[in-house]
């Protein structure tokens, strides 16, 4: 298996040093957090270079809608797309890192419940795949994950391959095979500050959401799924599932 930080081959230590400096960057985003009166935030995770992760349910988010705005759209600027705002029938855990007497964001991950997702196809063995389809469907036999693997040549390894970069940077589809796997914790949006990744922040966030997302249950993490990840997401997703076909799905 892989950690996020062994496949980019940056240590901790410079990133420390990153955090330092970041801490005095008028754009982090204040982490002012309305609770119902006699409450905190949940902490659900503390990390060693001195990052929290807490969670909000949807009424927390709703109170703190201001706040929630300004980080959705830290996020959407981050990952390039329109689609990380709106929360509703969804759940977010927020990293917090404190400069003296101030608590910053310094990343997040929206998630909510998901019924079904697909496996993550790398193109490279399209052509194989659909040949498999084919025949299968010309046998009349159910197409399936182990049917498909059974019936190509050559399985394709679900470990990440040793050039993790360039593997994230090729296109990727959604499995052919009809029959969606089932899921129940669907990653909607991660992000984490540039200077703060590569701490296990991204780690500790799906780790809240997978916690959090049923009360008194910890989603397995094999029943997680990501939504259209990114190059970096691609990297998080196969690290944290230890799996290059780890489950995706379109929102």
């Amino acid at each position: 298996s892989y950690s996020f930080c062994t496949l980019l081959g940056v240590g901790p230590s410079v990133h420390m040093a990153r955090i330092k400096r970041r801490k005095t960057d008028p754009n982090l985003i204040p982490f002012k957090w309305k609770c119902r009166k006699g409450c905190e935030p949940e902490c659900v995770a503390v990390l060693a270079c001195g990052v929290r992760v807490v969670s909000a349910e949807e009424d927390d988010l709703l109170r703190n809608s201001k706040l929630i705005a300004e980080i959705t759209k830290r996020m959407e600027t981050a990952l390039g797309d329109e689609k990380a705002g709106g929360y509703d029938g969804k759940k977010m855990c927020i990293a917090v890192t404190k400069c003296k007497t101030t608590d910053y964001v310094c990343g997040a991950v929206i998630f909510h419940r998901l019924e079904r997702a697909w496996r993550m196809v790398d193109l490279a063995r399209t052509d194989k795949e659909t040949d498999a389809i084919r025949k299968l469907k010309k046998d009349n036999k159910p197409i399936t994950s182990s049917s498909l693997d059974s019936s190509l040549p050559s399985p394709t390894s679900t470990l990440l391959p040793e050039d993790a970069e360039e593997w994230a940077k090729r296109s990727h589809f959604e499995s052919l095979v009809t029959s969606g796997e089932g899921c129940i914790c669907g990653i909607h949006r991660i992000w984490v500050e540039e200077d703060f990744r590569r701490l296990g922040i991204g780690t500790a966030l799906v780790d809240g959401a997978r916690s959090t997302l049923v009360f008194g249950f910890e989603i397995p993490t094999r029943q997680v799924a990501f939504s259209q990840p990114t190059v970096p997401g691609k990297l998080l997703a196969a690290s944290y599932t230890s799996r290059a076909d780890f489950f995706v799905y379109s929102d």
